[in-house]
């Protein structure tokens, strides 16, 4: 018995590039998960090589901030309590809230921006600070991180464009609402402020030494975590999906071809093959 020909038809050769399409779509994922996992673990060996240098008195805002993120640093000034805002949608341990960033006027007078930590908010966007005021000096140790990412060329204002960027609830008799940030960026933060501020952030650390965190104070923020993440295994699963399409087809066209012979078979040579659909 001779093998039965598949015949080439236009929905053969358009199923053909569909499964290649979405097989060649699951390997580009997949090989973009292992560089996201490669960038992370260089992340991880810069994040932890900073982390144990010694702490770096920041005593200027002017700062060239190459080599400086992620460092520890210690401020000493005083917080401008007025000029607070909050990150809205922040969560904690599963429950909603947001983070609390306050400039700090250092001794020199320059200012940094000082991330205190995650306060818990219900609607995770509106806190009273007030409870949360610290009168006078501080000394605190903190995380250097990025500053807030710029807007990209052509995207709308996020102070006023349709995303909403920024609201300030109205205060009442009982209660002062922060200003409250939903998308911030580099320009509208820093066109907020009545001063110029540094290029990087400070993330207040958890003192050591402490027991359960202040009620009176932000729960301050730790060091980011230094695991690989997940992107090993979303880089498996989309090339296990490339491999089920490109098998799955060939499954396909092999069962067709079976069945042709099949058909043959019972019908004789001249039987025709119905090509896979």
């Amino acid at each position: 018995m001779r093998n039965a020909p598949l015949r080439v038809t236009p929905g053969g050769i358009a199923a053909t590039i569909l499964v290649l399409i979405v097989a060649a779509v699951c390997v580009r994922l997949g090989f973009w998960q292992l560089d996201r996992l490669e960038w992370r673990t260089e992340r991880n060996r810069v994040v932890a090589e900073r982390l144990v240098q010694p702490i770096l008195p920041i005593t200027s805002a002017g700062l060239d901030t190459a080599g400086l993120t992620f460092r520890r640093v210690e401020l000493r000034g005083e917080f401008d309590e007025a000029r607070s805002f909050v990150l809205a949608g922040r969560t904690y341990q599963g429950m909603p809230g947001v983070h609390v960033v306050s400039p700090l006027r250092l001794e020199n007078g320059d200012v940094v921006l000082v991330n205190r930590g995650w306060v818990r908010a219900p609607d995770a966007a509106t806190v009273d600070l007030r409870p949360f005021r610290v009168e006078g000096p501080v000394r605190l140790t903190g995380l250097v991180v990025p500053f807030f990412p710029k807007r990209a060329p052509g995207e709308p204002d996020r102070r006023t464009g349709s995303g909403e960027a920024i609201r300030v609830a109205p205060p009442t008799a009982d209660h002062d609402a922060a200003p409250v940030w939903f998308r911030p960026d580099d320009d509208a933060v820093r066109a907020s402020l009545p001063y110029p501020v540094a290029d990087f952030i400070v993330q207040a650390l958890p003192e050591e030494g402490t027991g359960a965190a202040d009620a009176s104070q932000p729960i301050r923020l730790g060091p980011p975590e230094l695991d690989r993440g997940p992107h090993l295994s979303y880089a498996i699963q989309w090339f296990s999906f490339a491999a089920i399409a490109l098998i799955g087809w060939a499954i396909v066209v092999a069962r067709r071809w079976t069945t042709g012979e099949q058909r043959e078979a019972v019908e004789g040579p001249g039987a025709r093959v119905s090509p896979p659909q």
